[in-house]
């Protein structure tokens, strides 16, 4: 036999004063704002908080108030009363004291905490994905967790936002790996643009600078040979210079120690000595000038010979120094190609992991009891389709679908705010309604001229 919520009875609760309801299928109450629904949800939402905040909830000016909640007539009963300082919370089952603590009892046929579907229908994304996940709490594997993402943790909390925070992280940390990866990449492929793509041949440098050494010897043989002529040339002409002298100053003494008239011929001898040794110094003067030309090129044609080696000898030692840059490049190519493959092995194990964490998700969604239903970061999807972009009727049809998973034994929904629904919407709400198993006390505003009071309607 269902289980049905038959009697409701309030007294001085609140702003209410006695009120007694016999439920229906769907029992829709109807109040002007100020006239006690407010009253009225806050009693029923006392008798699941058992002692707790009773007095409370006690209408000014009275000495005692009741609460009295009855399912199948009696099959089950709750009553609460209250003072301003003792709660009473008694059940019965079948007209006998329940060996069972009344909230325990009232908790387990019915959920406190069911659904509203005008909540899910008419609500922001956010607290739709909040409602939606208190209905299907759906939790992971902690173990296939780990071996999935290679991380330790407890994975606690709804599967979706689990999966979420784990792929989240690891595709922060692969967009990471990528980065270093090229980066390292590129640093290689612009170290090996300045590395020659043919081997440097080294020069054997001793070789050179033995043949650099013959060529200074053979100049220096050459000078020499040039300085001990010209020393020659210097010494004979010396020799003549001192041999004219004497012979001169010879004669000079001779002729002047002869008679005065032989005077002119001492003056002449004068010139001539003078003459001649003029003509010995630019005769000498001559031999040193080709002397030095010589000397000069000799000096030309030992550069001449040793420039090409000299040349070949800081080839040589250029090619030295760029062998030690281009062997520390060639490490360095080495190094950053091997960090770039480690680092794109990483990422593909991130990605393998990203892919994973996919299939568990899609996997997960499969054992949601509400087919086509998918919860994408904020978004509820259904069909891939925007909840939001849904057609009203289907809409309602999951909001119904997720507010019955969360019924209890009785199928029991206290449905306040339904004035948020316009007059085709509450149709749709009311029609599906009537379709589920569940019983609905609804709850609205009345905004017409003419309310009063409550208006109860009962189908």
């Amino acid at each position: 036999m269902e289980l049905r919520v038959t009697k409701l009875k309030l007294r001085n609760v609140m702003g209410i004063e006695n009120f007694e309801l016999s439920l229906g299928k769907f029992t829709h109450i109807k109040a002007p704002n100020g006239t006690g629904k407010t009253s009225l949800a806050k009693g029923l939402e006392s008798l699941f908080d058992g002692g707790a905040n009773a007095a409370k909830i006690l209408r000014n000016g009275s000495d005692d108030g009741e609460e009295i909640l009855e399912i199948n007539d009696g099959e089950y009963s709750f009553q609460k009363t209250f003072t301003e300082s003792k709660t009473t919370f008694k059940a019965r089952e079948n007209g006998k004291i329940s060996k069972t603590s009344p909230i325990e009892l009232l908790q387990s046929l019915i959920n406190k905490k069911s659904a509203n579907p005008i909540s899910f229908f008419t609500a922001s994304k956010e607290e739709r994905k909040q409602i939606l996940l208190s209905a299907m709490p759906i939790q992971c594997d902690a173990e296939r967790m780990k071996s999935i993402t290679g991380m330790d943790g407890d994975y606690e909390g709804n599967a979706w936002d689990v999966i979420k925070a784990s792929r989240d992280l690891i595709y922060k940390d692969r967009t990471i790996t990528n980065a270093a990866a090229k980066e390292r990449r590129n640093t290689a492929f612009q170290v090996s643009q300045t590395v020659p793509e043919q081997p440097l041949i080294l020069v054997d440098t001793s070789s050179l600078l033995d043949e650099k050494k013959v060529h200074e010897d053979i100049k220096d043989a050459k000078l020499k040979a040039i300085d001990d002529q010209m020393s020659r040339i210097e010494t004979k002409f010396n020799l003549n210079s001192e041999e004219i002298k004497t012979t001169f100053d010879l004669n000079a003494k001779i002729i002047s120690d002869k008679i005065k008239d032989l005077e002119k011929d001492l003056q002449q001898n004068k010139m001539n000595r003078a003459e001649k040794i003029s003509e010995n110094n630019l005769i000498l003067s001559e031999n040193k000038t080709k002397a030095q030309a010589a000397r000069d090129a000799r000096t030309a044609e030992y550069k001449l010979a040793v420039s090409e080696i000299d040349a070949k000898l800081r080839e040589a030692k250029l090619a030295d120094e760029n062998e030690g840059r281009i062997k520390q490049s060639r490490e360095l190519i080495v190094l950053k190609t091997k960090e770039a493959d480690e680092l794109e092995s990483t990422s593909e194990i991130q990605t393998l992991a990203i892919n994973n964490l996919d299939s568990y998700k899609i996997e997960l969604m499969s054992s949601l009891p509400v087919e086509g239903l998918e919860i994408e970061g904020d978004r509820i999807t259904h069909n891939g389709i925007d909840f939001d972009s849904v057609n009203e009727a289907k809409k309602m049809e999951i909001s119904f679908e997720i507010a019955m998973l969360q019924c209890g034994k009785v199928p029991f929904m206290f449905v306040d705010g339904a004035e948020r629904l316009d007059a085709k919407n509450f149709k749709l709400f009311k029609d599906r309604a009537m379709q589920t198993e569940a019983q609905y006390l609804v709850m609205s505003v009345d905004h017409s001229d003419d309310a009063i009071g409550f208006k109860t309607e009962v189908f």
